[in-house]
Order: structure tokens, then C-alpha cells, then sequence
């Protein structure tokens, strides 16, 4: 009986401290996309909003949304949830009122080891996009979040 302690012991160690390295080629960027700094005087419920889904050789897709709303603090955010997460290999075009246009682009990302538990993996961090052809100013490094280019 003690060493079936032992070996159980010794294997829930070994698979705990198992090194995984995830690759982030095609990361999942979550279901969100966040901008900072947008003004709350359109009002939500004036905002239309469409995205679509670019990838080559194919039409562009669109995406639903399941809603928007303001953040309610001094920053302004304007948060807009999907339907189905974004992936990093995609480009994506986000039409707010049919005036705001941004293309989303050129998503990079990267992997961060973090402790989870009593082992440490990793997870996909944001490190860069393109926002209509220049570098987005990121404030968080999940999902796709951007403050408003000037």
C-alpha cells in the first residue's frame, strides 16, 4: 500500500511539472474587442456597429454581435463582445457608424510562462497590430484592445 502511495505520489508530481510550451502562431485573442478613449457622446444607442472576418482568397465574413456598451469609468471604454473569439492569423474589419473604420492587422503574439497552480504553463499574450497600416497603441496584452488612433 505505501508504494502505491508513492508511485501516485511520483506521477501526479511528474504530470504537474510536465513543461508545455504553447505556440501562439494562430492564438485565440478571446471574444472581445476593447477601445480607449471613445467618446460616450454618440451614445450607445446610436451605435451601429459591423465586423468582418478578412482572410485571403475568400469573401469577407461577417461576424456577430452579441453586444456593446461604455465602460462606466474615467477612461472610456468602449467594449464590444462577439459572438465567436478572433484568431491572430486573421484581419478584421471593424465599421462603427459606417464613418469609423478600423482594419485590424498584422496581429502578433508571443507566449508568457505563468504559474497555474502548482505548475507553470504558458499562455498567448498580444505584442502588436496594425490599425488601418500603423501600429496600434495596446494597453492590455489579451485579446484585441486598442486606444483610438490620432
Amino acid at each position: 500500500m505505501k508504494n502505491y502511495i508513492i508511485y501516485i505520489s511520483l506521477t501526479i508530481i511528474l504530470i504537474s511539472c510536465k513543461k508545455t510550451i504553447t505556440t501562439c502562431n494562430n492564438a485565440n485573442l478571446n471574444n472581445k474587442i476593447t477601445i480607449y478613449g471613445f467618446s460616450t457622446t454618440i451614445g450607445i444607442e446610436n451605435l451601429e456597429a459591423t465586423i468582418y472576418e478578412i482572410t485571403k482568397d475568400t469573401t469577407p465574413r461577417k461576424i456577430n454581435i452579441k453586444n456593446i456598451y461604455f465602460s462606466k469609468d474615467k477612461y472610456n471604454y468602449l467594449n464590444i463582445e462577439l459572438d465567436e473569439d478572433l484568431f491572430a492569423n486573421n484581419t478584421y474589419q471593424l465599421n462603427l457608424n459606417d464613418s469609423i473604420k478600423y482594419r485590424i492587422s498584422e496581429i502578433e503574439t508571443f507566449s508568457e510562462v505563468r504559474m497555474i497552480g502548482i505548475r507553470k504553463d504558458s499562455v498567448c499574450k498580444t505584442k502588436s497590430f496594425k490599425i488601418n497600416n500603423k501600429k496600434a497603441e495596446i494597453f492590455f496584452t489579451t485579446g484585441i484592445n486598442f486606444k483610438i488612433p490620432k
